[in-house]
């Protein structure tokens, strides 16, 4: 048997190539080809002297052409005639070459030579139908005898639907094989955002506790000040690095696209980081909405975004665009849009496009084509979008051609769940009543001021950063019992919660209000937000705030709210019987010895008669709990020999044995916690988490609030 080998004949630019291969196809395909030629052979041995065998090259589905050697057809059947829509005697006036498009005269001579040491020769190419519309075909071409003479025989067949199987096969190969990909990075990148994090928190934490031992006006501070801003640009791009791995991670509620994109076109425009570029900003008015994290949704936005200025090279055009679509029937070039109606998030650019040939590598992690790009971090922001888009059941579509620019296409499925009816208001507080407040927000510059306003009247402000360490803060109050602890709740549980909606990253306002009114029901919440105030305001009654105020507070409008608030304050029982931890006694568990030492260092800094204790695993740190029963431990989740979470039910268990008070734990991980680690810290106010890297002030307020608790 020949070799086998490959050779295409290249016809007009316009036309399909060719391709003419040995038959190397399946056993079973090559033996129902071989009858078929014997029933050829037969009837061209047969038919002008006997008609009763023609019926036989008519049974064969394939189309059947018999030529000559110049290529001059002298047979056909009817299958043939049908799928190349000529009568028999009009295919008798053709050749095999004039019935593949884009061959000539030498094809024939050519297929003859290698018929001479093959059975069978498979030709690929197009074929033109009479009324000169074209289909891919399959035509396997070999030798049949009609007496002395040795004629040659094509089976032709449509592969068209074969050819389209094939394509969308490879389509969704590709689909799959981003998606692996993606999801292996994030996998990758959860691990290293982890290093990454734990070597950061001596940097991030020890430039504040050195500018404290210097003098004012010390040059050296300047140069502090430098240090901890290149941090915090290194911690940024190890937040894109856990954005990878984080997925699936956040609270899902409804929301309207349009609150995003046009908070994102906002915050851009004030930046001022560009002033050559044209934003502009299409919302639908009546945008339906969306189900998902809002602030997930806000990254994608942002990403797509900077993406887009970064390709007009800070000047040209970006445009949002949102809008209700129903997609009819599949559709898209990227991805296949299911028929199904659809929010739609446009961000689209009048820049030089995206070549064909790196189209499907865009959404891979670290994939850049601005090897110079002066923002660090590139190559990981469509990768983010990439995985926010999935996490929200969405779909994205490219449009894009070489110097026309690009056009992202995000579909999200519409959501049309009703909306929960609030109860009744709850009882009020008359504002001279409102001895104290907990301001609860993501910008330290807005509890700052929300704290200066509430002190103009004259009430005792806490302040914490995250919907999570307010929960916490609730919990710990709600849970003291003993009438020296009930006297502290009421000294510490708030009047008043002034909460911020859109928190970033970790718990939203509307979760953190939802877990407080489960921790102590008579809690009053007022919730802000710069959003756009009828969304925001219905998502914040229908958790139970009792008002909604829009950013920026200003002393009216707050003075106003309080103005409309009345009511009483419960009494709340808590846990007794129970031997207290050790007063003062902290355990630092983590199996990096700089964390370790750093903790130690800073812990005993903050809390001088505090005894702190260390253990590198959590097997130490069990056996050291039992010795010292300490009041806080800071835990780490991923260690050696056993893992943060395994120690806490260790603990968990010796405590119930022994009748002891609970510590409270500060879990502390640069990964995404796990389901068991988030159960345990929203349904236990004791226990709070910190993500890695941990600044010194935030780990002595966590720690200060948990002794504080327990005194």
């Amino acid at each position: 048997m020949a070799k086998k080998h490959e050779r295409s004949i290249t016809a007009a630019p316009s036309v399909a190539v060719i391709t003419i291969t040995p038959d190397t196809r399946d056993a079973s395909v090559v033996r129902r080809e071989e009858i078929n030629r014997m029933l050829v052979e037969t009837t061209a041995s047969n038919s002008r002297t006997d008609l009763t065998y023609r019926p036989l090259i008519d049974c064969i589905l394939d189309g059947v052409l018999i030529a000559q050697e110049d290529g001059v057809i002298t047979n056909t059947n009817e299958s043939a005639c049908s799928l190349l829509q000529f009568s028999e005697p009009e295919m008798e006036k053709l050749t095999v070459p004039q019935l593949i498009s884009g061959a000539d005269a030498s094809l024939m001579g050519k297929i003859v030579k290698r018929l001479a040491d093959e059975r069978h020769v498979c030709i690929e190419g197009y074929m033109p139908r009479k009324d000169d519309t074209m289909f891919p075909a399959e035509i396997v071409a070999t030798t049949v005898k009609y007496g002395e003479e040795l004629l040659y025989c094509f089976f032709v067949r449509d592969v068209s639907r074969r050819k389209k199987a094939e394509e969308s096969l490879s389509s969704v190969t590709r689909s799959i094989m981003r998606a692996k990909r993606v999801e292996t990075a994030g996998t990758i990148a959860g691990q290293i955002a982890h290093d990454f994090n734990n070597l950061l928190t001596p940097l991030l934490a020890y430039p504040e506790l050195i500018k404290r031992d210097l003098p004012e006006g010390c040059r050296s501070k300047n140069l502090l000040d430098v240090i901890e801003k290149t941090s915090e640009d290194m911690l940024r791009i190890t937040q894109q690095l856990l954005d990878l791995s984080r997925r699936g991670q956040h609270s899902q509620n409804i929301f309207n696209v349009n609150d995003v994109a046009d908070r994102v076109v906002s915050l851009l425009r004030e930046s001022g980081t560009f002033t050559d570029v044209d934003l502009a900003a299409d919302l639908a008015p009546d945008l339906l909405p969306i189900k998902g994290a809002a602030e997930q949704m806000l990254r994608v936005v942002q990403n797509l975004c900077q993406n887009a200025i970064d390709a007009v090279e800070q000047s040209g055009r970006v445009e949002v665009r949102t809008g209700n679509v129903y997609v009819d029937r599949q559709a898209g070039y990227y991805n296949k849009i299911p028929i199904g109606e659809y929010v739609r998030l446009t961000v689209s650019d009048n820049g030089p496009g995206i070549p064909d040939n790196i189209r499907d590598n865009i959404f891979d992690p670290f994939f850049t084509t601005r090897r110079a790009s002066k923002r660090r971090g590139s190559g990981l922001g469509l990768s983010v979008v990439h995985g926010i888009v999935r996490d929200h059941d969405g779909l994205i579509d490219i449009e894009t051609a070489p110097g026309k620019g690009t056009s992202f296409h995000l579909y999200f499925p519409i959501c049309r769940d009703e909306e929960e009816t609030p109860d009744a208001g709850p009882a009020k507080i008359p504002p001279e009543r409102i001895q104290s407040v907990l301001v609860v927000d993501d910008d330290a510059q807005q509890r700052e001021i929300v704290a200066g306003l509430f002190g103009r009247l004259g009430s005792q402000v806490w302040s914490v950063p995250s919907g999570e360490r307010a929960v916490q803060f609730i919990a710990e109050c709600a849970t003291m019992g003993t009438n020296e602890q009930s006297k502290q709740r009421e000294a510490r549980l708030p009047d008043i919660v002034v909460m911020d909606v859109i928190m970033d990253p970790g718990m939203d306002g509307n979760e953190a209000c939802k877990r407080i009114l489960e921790l102590h029901p008579e809690q009053k919440v007022i919730m802000v937000s710069g959003y756009p105030p009828r969304e925001a305001e219905r998502g914040s009654q229908a958790v139970g705030a009792i008002t909604y105020l829009a950013k920026p507070l200003t002393l009216e409008k707050i003075e106003y709210a309080l103005s409309q608030l009345e009511g009483e304050r419960k009494p709340i029982a808590a846990q007794t019987g129970l031997t207290p931890c050790t007063a003062g006694g902290i355990l630092i568990v983590d199996d990096e010895e700089g964390i370790r030492r750093l903790f130690s260092m800073i812990l005993s800094t903050a809390f001088m008669n505090a005894k702190v204790d260390l253990a590198a695993n959590g097997l130490e740190a069990v056996e050291a709990f039992k010795t010292g029963h300490h009041a806080v431990i800071l835990m780490d989740l991923r260690m050696p020999v056993m893992n943060g979470m395994a120690a806490f039910v260790e603990i968990c268990e010796h405590c119930k044995k022994s009748s002891w008070s609970m510590p409270a734990v500060v879990f502390c991980t640069g990964f995404a916690p796990s389901s068991d680690v988030k159960a345990i810290v929203s349904g236990d106010g004791m226990h709070c988490l910190l993500t890695k890297p941990v600044g010194g002030d935030d780990l002595v307020a966590a720690v200060r609030e948990r002794i504080l608790a327990r005194r």
